[in-house]
């Protein structure tokens, strides 16, 4: 239970500042560039802070943080061809870089889902544990015994036992047993998680950042007598998407990558590999399903043509000055690695990709009459 900012007469409204530099310049009144720096403090942020056991709440709010951020954004505005009575072609560029950092917290850190709130953290960072991929990750006590574990052909190391292979588990009838592995059971094939040695307990900490190194935009349109083609690609290069549609669907068995037909007896695996040592039955987050979230998408092209009464009699004799007929299609391709539905998922602050409707691809005719 916490006590409500409304309720709190103390609290004062939080207060932001910004700071803006830009630079702009035209060469040959066809080209113009623009170079703007943001600066931006938000402070008296309002943030729970524990309360005292004696107040029988465990929160309450108080004006005690700051956040400081930063954009850079950059625009190329060109008019690469102008011919009136030929080709014409107008290009624009932009693109931007931001980060927000915690300045000032003033209270203990915590964690909230997938982030780790504490102060001089970057906001879209995310937090969580992660499975061992080599062996010097394993724990001190295996130091000796490094041989009774292997790297499988997803890259995680697992335990197998002396004189096993991780494709052994089928051919052996493994897959299902418990390995002892000095002194320690390991539950044979799957992935484990690796531990911190000094506090005995799952390691945890940042695990991906999902603030993009850049983010861009790219549009151009060419004319060419009545004809008019427009293109708009964006994209991002760099920072991380959370897959929670993948975890989730591996703990409960439902994902592609569950589905063993087709595979040779040697690399199948049993659905707890999926749903237990990978998902972790959907209880945490874990490094396994971040993945590089860099994506270029032609989100929109339209080809048009226009009718103009001069050129085409019976436009004027329905009293109009021209028709512009389009056919517009959108979300028509996407180049990524990113193995989820849509790369562009979850907000700046959020990158984490839930249970949402997929993008579907449209195309649209539209018919504009000038009177």
């Amino acid at each position: 239970m916490s006590r409500q900012a409304l309720g709190n007469p103390l609290l004062k409204p939080e207060i932001a500042t910004e700071q803006e530099f830009g630079v702009d310049m035209i060469l040959k009144n066809r080209i113009q560039t623009s170079l703007v720096y943001v600066s931006v403090k938000s402070q008296d942020n309002i943030i729970g802070v524990p309360a005292p056991a004696l107040t029988g709440y465990n929160t309450f709010n108080s004006n005690t943080g700051a956040v400081t951020g930063n954009t850079i954004e950059a625009t190329i505005q060109a008019q690469l061809l102008n011919n009136p009575k030929g080709l014409q072609w107008d290009m624009l560029v932009v693109g931007d870089r931001r980060r927000n950092f915690v300045s000032e917290f003033n209270r203990t850190c915590y964690g909230d889902g997938i982030f780790w709130r504490c102060e001089k953290n970057r906001l879209g960072t995310m937090w969580g544990n992660r499975h061992i991929r080599t062996k010097n990750q394993l724990l001190p006590v295996h130091a000796n015994s490094q041989g009774a574990f292997d790297v499988n052909d997803d890259g995680f190391v697992v335990p197998v036992g002396a004189g096993n292979t991780w494709r052994d588990g089928k051919a052996k009838n493994l897959w299902g047993t418990t390995v002892n592995i000095d002194g320690r059971n390991y539950a044979w094939g799957r992935p484990m998680f690796e531990i911190d040695p000094t506090t005995g307990q799952r390691w945890f900490g940042q695990i991906g950042d999902g603030n993009p190194d850049l983010q861009f935009g790219f549009g151009n349109t060419l004319r060419y007598k009545g004809w008019r083609l427009y293109a708009l690609f964006n994209g991002q290069i760099g920072g991380d998407i959370y897959n929670n549609v993948k975890q989730t669907l591996y703990a409960t068995n439902d994902h592609a990558d569950v589905d063993q037909r087709g595979k040779p007896d040697d690399t199948r695996k049993p659905t707890t590999y999926y749903a237990t040592g990978l998902a972790d039955g959907n209880n945490n987050y874990g490094q396994a399903f971040v993945e590089n979230g860099s994506y270029a998408r032609l989100s929109e092209m339209t080809l048009g043509y226009t009718l103009d009464s001069k050129k085409f009699g019976f436009i004027k004799a329905l009293g109009a000055n021209r028709i512009q007929l389009d056919l517009v299609g959108r979300n028509l391709l996407t180049i990524t690695k990113y193995s989820g539905l849509n790369p562009e998922s979850g907000t700046v602050a959020s990158r984490i990709d839930d249970t949402v409707y997929p993008l579907l691809r449209t195309f649209t005719f539209a018919t504009t009459i000038t009177f």
